[in-house]
């Protein structure tokens, strides 16, 4: 082993015990945590254990590392009550619905809908009563 790889394996080393540590303070569930972060401290032991013998390169403990850290996060928060999963349905889902709306909307309103536009005149919203009346 390298000097300089012995380094970076205590940093990532370090590395994991801080943000274990952090997701053990007040998680959402310790039960959810516990099967969260147990296959990571599985890993953990297994990668000491066989270390000797074989060894990854620093780009796959720093992708192990990176593994690791969505575990814990997952058991800290739970995945569903993650804060930027939220951001990101908050922000981007309702914009993506409400686009999807607009394009579906007029094809629900007219059942005479063909070729992208209304056949009952032209209009996008066409009178509800004149549409349906012919039905």
């Amino acid at each position: 082993m390298l000097p300089e790889q012995k380094h970076t394996l205590l940093f990532l080393l370090c590395g994991f015990a801080v943000v274990l540590a952090w997701s053990a303070v007040r998680p959402h569930d310790y039960f959810t945590w516990a099967l969260e972060v147990f296959p990571a401290l599985l890993a953990l032991a297994a990668l000491a254990f066989t270390y000797r013998r074989f060894q990854f390169t620093t780009l796959g403990y720093v992708l192990i590392l990176l593994h690791a850290c969505i575990l814990f996060v997952g058991g800290h928060y739970t995945y569903a009550e993650f804060p930027l999963f939220n951001w990101v349905r908050d922000t981007f889902i309702w914009r993506a619905m409400t686009m999807i709306a607009w394009a579906i909307l007029p094809r629900a309103l007219c059942p005479r809908w063909r070729r992208g536009r209304c056949c009952c005149g032209g209009k996008l919203f066409c009178d509800a009563a004149g549409c349906f009346s012919s039905y």
